[in-house]
């Protein structure tokens, strides 16, 4: 892992745990993709992944942004799960 995703991934980490309860994985993996796994409320899992994030990175994504749109899909995630 490069010294800017260590640094990104970190950054996403610690700003999710925030504002989710639960545990929170966060790595890129070897593919170039963010990859982010939260387990809460027992046995519900979420994943998400961001390819390309290199590309995003240098284009200026930052870990802000990448934090609200994991959030945003997550809320859909538990609103699905919950709430049908």
């Amino acid at each position: 892992m490069r010294d800017y995703e260590k640094l990104f991934v970190t950054a996403v980490h610690g700003k999710l745990k925030e504002k989710i309860k639960g545990k929170i994985y966060v790595e890129v993996n070897e593919e170039d993709e963010l990859f982010i796994k939260i387990t809460c409320y027992g046995d519900l899992k979420y994943e998400s992944r961001f390819v390309n994030f290199s590309d995003k990175f240098i284009h200026g994504w930052t870990a802000d942004y990448a934090v609200y749109e994991i959030t945003k899909e997550f809320k859909k995630f538990i609103m699905r799960n919950y709430f049908l």
